[in-house]
Order: structure tokens, then C-alpha cells, then sequence
């Protein structure tokens, strides 16, 4: 029983050596730098499509996710606030397309995708709203592409949607990631 005790006091002498002097084993990881602001537009039309950001991310259960959050601005003399949502159909069928020096990258797992208004878009994201043009529509959309991890330092991507049932294509090439 002696030499059992005498076992389990010196395990757990070194175990607490150990933590004692490898603080950083046993550290908490620092939280992944946010996704930076990026404000490119391109315009088609009736439509102003602002990318806000992009990039690869860490989920909290060690997932690699890419995010892409963009901003859609109606412009026509007769949008309303009623057109940022309706028909639905248009909203819900958005691609993403993304391409690394002009290779396809395959998007297999969108596991989010989430519509804002104006009001709750600062709230949700912790980004800053584009300027936009007083009186038209807004409507920001963030797509999470898990299980998807890009190894680049830019990327060329493409928002596809059909809006009063015209489609419509906003290429951003070159966009810088995180």
C-alpha cells in the first residue's frame, strides 16, 4: 500500500512539474483575428452588390468554414422595402462561386445561410454597413461554407441570383483573404 501511495505522489509530482513549466501546453488558444472589411462593389443594372468580407475561418469545434458576407442594393425608381425579400425564390437561390488562379474550388457543404435587414445586420456580423443610397432597399446575406479550406492568399469569386427574374452575375476577381 506504501509503495502504491509513494507511486501516486510522485505522478502527480511530475504532472504538476510539467504544467508548472509548460504554461503554453495547457494555454488557451487566442481567438482567430476577425475577417477584415473589404467594401468592393460592382454594380449590374438595378442591382449594387457589395462584397464585405471574405475568408477562411476556425469554427469553435475545430471546423475550417469560408464565409462570405455580401450586401445586395436595389436601385430602381420603384424598389421598396418590400422587394428586399420578395420572391423569396430569388433570395434563396443564390451561387457562390469561387476559383483559386483560375481552378474551380468545389463547395460542397453551405452550412449556413443567413438573411439580414438593415437593423440587425451591425448587430449580427460586428461589420460596418456600406454606404448606401438613401430610400433604396438593402438586404445583407452571409453564406458558411464548412468543411472548406483554401490554401491562397487571393481568390476570384462570383455571386449569381436572378432578380425580377433577370439574371444577374457580380464578378469580384483578386479578392485579398485573410
Amino acid at each position: 500500500m506504501k509503495i502504491r501511495t509513494k507511486i501516486i505522489k510522485l505522478a502527480l509530482a511530475a504532472l504538476f512539474a510539467v504544467m508548472a513549466l509548460s504554461p503554453s501546453v495547457f494555454a488557451q488558444q487566442p481567438a482567430p483575428a476577425p475577417l477584415k472589411q473589404l467594401n468592393w462593389e460592382s454594380t449590374q443594372g438595378d442591382v449594387r452588390v457589395v462584397l464585405l468580407r471574405a475568408g477562411q475561418v476556425v469554427s469553435t469545434n475545430g471546423q475550417n468554414q469560408f464565409i462570405v458576407t455580401y450586401a445586395r442594393e436595389f436601385l430602381s425608381p420603384d424598389a421598396s422595402s418590400g422587394d428586399a425579400f420578395f420572391p423569396l425564390h430569388n433570395i434563396f437561390g443564390t451561387k457562390l462561386n469561387l476559383a483559386v488562379h483560375g481552378k474551380p474550388v468545389e463547395i460542397y457543404n453551405i452550412s449556413d445561410r443567413i438573411m439580414y435587414h438593415l437593423d440587425e445586420f451591425q448587430r449580427e456580423t460586428g461589420l460596418l454597413k456600406p454606404k448606401t443610397t438613401k430610400g433604396k432597399p438593402i438586404l445583407f446575406e452571409n453564406i458558411v461554407c464548412g468543411d472548406l479550406k483554401i490554401d491562397a492568399q487571393k481568390i476570384d469569386m462570383t455571386i449569381q441570383f436572378d432578380w425580377r427574374e433577370k439574371p444577374m452575375k457580380f464578378d469580384f476577381k483578386n479578392v485579398p483573404l485573410n
